[in-house]
């Protein structure tokens, strides 16, 4: 099914909004069997547990955003709800798998500087994509991404990043700079604002 992304595209939004709507009335309290009754005019007989969110983020949710980029803000309105709903602990764990990925991306990057290829590798779109999701996710939710950002150094990553690209752009005389520039450019000041937020 990944390797057909036009077969998800359809139901993507749909699923990811069907998902919201089975966790707030998990979180909402309501019992298993208000749930089912309402599973049964949908025709769905499947129970979700708090667990089944945590194992969906971990293991296909992000699957679904390098597909589907485009669901980016649905995806991001799921995760904060589910984040607004556990403990700090978890909100950190799974920034750190973004995080994670976001270091992956940008060595792999790294590596590509010195071919002509680099703008055209499908690690750009990957790291586009984590990029725009951890600055809709800091907006939100301020004060445990810049804790992140710090423990993973993540603005020398972005600086390291930036130097050599621009070298890049400059040798090979490109006019089109990566997506994920401005973005980075973006997340640097909302950083550096929050940072200030929280020393006055």
């Amino acid at each position: 099914l990944w390797d057909k992304p036009y077969l998800l595209k359809d139901h993507a939004t749909k699923i990811i909004n069907n998902i919201l709507s089975i966790l707030s009335h998990i979180l909402s309290g309501e019992t298993q069997k208000q749930i089912q009754e309402e599973e049964e005019e949908q025709q769905q007989q499947t129970f979700v547990s708090l667990e089944f969110f945590d194992n969906f983020i971990n293991s296909i949710i992000l699957k679904i955003l390098d597909k589907l980029p485009d669901t980016i803000y649905k995806i991001s309105e799921l995760i904060l709800t589910i984040i607004h709903h556990n403990d700090i602990k978890w909100c950190e764990n799974f920034l750190e798998i973004i995080f994670n990925d976001i270091k992956t991306n940008y060595l792999l990057l790294i590596d590509l500087l010195n071919q002509q290829i680099f703008l055209n590798n499908h690690q750009n779109s990957l790291l586009f994509n984590r990029i725009l999701l951890i600055l809709l996710l800091f907006k939100e939710i301020p004060f445990p991404c810049l804790r992140i950002t710090k423990k993973y150094s993540l603005i020398n990553y972005f600086s390291i990043l930036i130097h050599h690209t621009t070298k890049y752009l400059i040798q090979f005389n490109q006019k089109i700079s990566p997506k994920w520039l401005t973005l980075i450019f973006l997340y640097i000041d909302l950083y550096e604002n929050i940072s200030l937020i929280t020393k006055n």
